[in-house]
């Protein structure tokens, strides 16, 4: 098996036990809130199968052909997820410190500007008429409590 392939199947058998850790964690739960919590997790548990699957037939079709594929996985290609996940981790910080609006303004401005969104009001109009949207439909229609 290529370095490539070890290092796939790695990864899966990590997700794989993070499905069932979280699908442990979900058998506290009522089985009425439990039902879409284990959906999501045995959707997840499938679309690995069937990676793993087109992992290991990928790798037997490159073994054939005497090719193999090297582990290492170019900075460009993991750029933007990364991106995208420290984001993620400061956007919750940062919800957790302010409220909703002002760390969605942040995270939307933040993401357009990384996104090179020209020209640059463009930015400023999506971000007031998204939150605006957001403020009618929750606070005013809805009576939820989004702001501290």
């Amino acid at each position: 098996m290529s370095p490539r392939a070890k290092q796939d199947i790695l990864v899966a058998v990590v997700i794989y036990a993070v499905v069932g850790f979280l699908f442990a964690v979900t058998t506290s739960l009522s089985s009425d809130s439990a039902l879409l919590p284990r959906m999501v997790l045995t959707l997840t548990a499938i679309v690995n199968t069937v990676d793993v699957w087109y992992i290991i037939a990928k790798d037997k079709q490159l073994r054939a052909a005497g090719v193999v594929e090297s582990s290492r996985l170019p900075f460009g290609d993991a750029k933007m997820p990364m991106i995208v996940f420290i984001g993620s981790i400061a956007y919750t910080a940062l919800f957790v410190a302010t409220d909703y609006f002002i760390a969605t303004a942040i995270m939307i401005v933040v993401y357009m500007l990384i996104e090179k969104v020209k020209p640059k009001w463009l930015i400023i109009v999506i971000t007031v008429l998204y939150l605006a949207f957001i403020y009618y439909l929750f606070v005013v229609q809805l009576s939820v409590r989004l702001i501290r």
